[in-house]
């Protein structure tokens, strides 16, 4: 979001650009907090990293030359590890009354005369700056902060903040999302009131199911045509709860909803309940080879990898230290012990075979 543009050193970068932007936001708020991700070789966002092409290692010091390609440069793991302890510790030295932290792998570091208690937020295991995030915001929260805004390019944190909200206890939670003409502040405070409380409760599951980072999206579904069929079929909500009440156990019951979800999002006039079924009809009726639902065995991988990511991971986000299940168990596979986590896909034998 704020690249280094005609800053020639990493130290120009930070100080010219990083340091000014939270400056300019501490000139009308009590505090501001950084959270950054944290890379992990056995994640599971590593083969979607990996897919972004690799970039050339460079060292981070003040007077080191920032690359001429930032984006190939933020794509090795090694370099935003140090670039952003580097940022941290930057942070860290700004002359100020008010109250700044940064996270800095998994600790944080504080102003000087910062007094608000951080032993919630640190150390942690979290590994996404997404679900990291909660924690300042409870942390700030409990330290008075009765209204919080949090900026991000990110779907995922509002999500996240409509299914936690009600447990974070702020008076006023705001999302800044996006950037240039497609910037808005989105109120979460006013869309759980909207929406209610249970549907803004298992909004994470929602946005799992219909496409995340980690979980694949419905060819042609966007989430506009996702929430009008879950609008059309109000039975969806009570699965969603189930699932983010008993992520360890998917029963047949909610793959039964899931899957007529699925089947109205596909056709919205079918009164059948099987995806299987509404493969085989609209493939003999429009040959639309592509436009057709996932299979059922398919299906099943797909919630599982939903379940793991909303139900376990983000439903931790107010944990310091989360404890999760392997992803073998949840719709993933490796193909050798030291490679990457991957989809799997579906259990049934392709088509030609």
């Amino acid at each position: 979001m704020i690249e280094p543009s005609a800053n020639t050193t990493f130290a120009e970068y930070a100080n010219n650009k990083i340091l000014p932007y939270i400056s300019e936001a501490l000139a009308t708020v009590a505090r501001v907090d950084v959270v950054f991700d944290v890379y992990i070789r056995d994640s599971l966002k590593l083969g979607t990293r990996e897919k972004r092409g690799k970039g050339v290692r460079r060292k981070i010091a003040d007077d080191v030359k920032i690359p001429s390609n930032w984006k190939s440069f933020l794509r090795v793991d090694e370099n935003k590890t140090e670039l952003f302890a580097y940022l941290a510790h930057k942070v860290s030295l700004m002359t100020t009354e008010k109250v700044v932290v940064a996270t800095c792998r998994d600790g944080v570091l504080i102003t000087a005369n910062a007094t608000v208690d951080f032993s919630t937020v640190a150390p942690t295991n979290q590994e996404e700056a997404d679900s990291r995030i909660f924690l300042h915001v409870q942390n700030a929260v409990n330290s008075g902060c009765e209204n919080v805004i949090i900026r991000t390019v990110d779907t995922d944190v509002v999500a996240i903040a409509l299914s936690c909200f009600s447990e974070l206890n702020a008076k006023e939670l705001w999302v800044a999302f996006g950037t240039g003409s497609n910037f808005c502040m989105i109120p979460i405070h006013s869309i759980h009131q909207n929406i209610g409380r249970v549907k803004s409760s298992v909004m994470h599951i929602f946005h799992a199911i219909t496409g995340c980072d980690t979980v694949s999206f419905f060819y042609g579904k966007k989430k506009k045509t996702m929430w009008e069929t879950w609008t059309a079929y109000p039975e969806l909500t009570g699965a969603l709860l189930s699932i983010s009440m008993q992520p360890n156990n998917v029963s047949d019951d909610v793959m039964k909803i899931v899957e007529r979800f699925i089947v109205i999002a596909y056709d919205k006039t079918s009164d059948l309940r099987s995806v299987d079924a509404l493969r085989k009809r609209l493939y003999c009726k429009h040959s639309r080879m592509l436009d057709i639902p996932p299979t059922s065995a398919a299906l099943s991988q797909h919630v599982k990898r939903a379940a793991y990511q909303a139900g376990h991971i983000w439903a931790q986000c107010t944990s310091k230290q989360v404890i999760l299940p392997s992803p073998g168990d949840w719709g993933w596979q490796k193909e050798s012990e030291d490679g990457p986590w991957q989809p799997k896909w579906t259990t049934l034998r392709q088509a030609q075979d």
